[in-house]
């Protein structure tokens, strides 16, 4: 499948929030991929940390399965997950959750690469997260545009960053591709060969 881009956005935490979508690349703005997305959905994983990290895994392979399966590249199919920081004002009941829970899929997904290794089922590329501060999410995604692309969702505020999750790698993967040179085709250049007189 040319031009597209799939997308898992992942939101650590107590409860954590998902979000994943297969977004066109060939749509002029954000707003237009977001509209015209396929299989746009999110949801909310709950309970013990193991049993999340569990679920994690469990729906990002089924993702990544469907979408390489409809011909996306693998390359293209991406996981970004909120890289937590500290902050010395926020008091939560487990401030490390997002880490434990973010660190805990990283460490599954290699895990699961090493399995595939040793059963010989041939070389696995490296494990690829995109890391995204929730700062940088937040300020680039605030609910207005979420309601603006229509994946808004009310009473879910993790479901909700993880959309800002996806929207930030989505506006990241367009800056970079934006910003690359046009591949223009080169001109012949015939080379002389220098001769040694015999």
């Amino acid at each position: 499948m040319e031009n597209a881009l799939a997308i898992m956005g992942i939101d650590p935490g107590g409860k954590t929030g998902g979000a994943q979508a297969v977004f066109h690349t060939d749509e002029p703005t954000i707003e237009a991929a977001f509209k015209s997305a396929m299989y746009k959905q999110s949801w909310t994983v709950e309970g013990r940390y193991r049993d999340q990290i569990i679920e994690l895994n469990q729906r990002w392979r089924r993702f990544y399965k469907e979408c390489v399966g409809i011909g996306i590249s693998p390359h293209l199919v991406y996981m970004c997950v909120e890289d937590y920081l500290d902050v010395p004002f926020v008091k939560s009941g487990d401030p490390l959750s997002p880490v434990k829970i973010g660190w805990g899929l990283y460490g599954m997904r290699i895990g699961g690469l090493h399995e595939w290794e040793r059963n010989n089922n041939g070389p696995t590329g490296p494990v690829q997260i995109h890391w995204q501060l929730a700062g940088n999410v937040k300020g680039f995604a605030k609910n207005d545009r979420l309601k603006l692309w229509g994946v808004y969702k009310a009473g879910k505020a993790h479901e909700c960053d993880a959309w800002r999750h996806v929207a930030f790698r989505l506006a990241e993967y367009f800056r970079h591709n934006a910003s690359r040179p046009v591949r223009q085709t080169r001109t012949p250049v015939r080379f002389r060969r220098n001769r040694l007189p015999a």
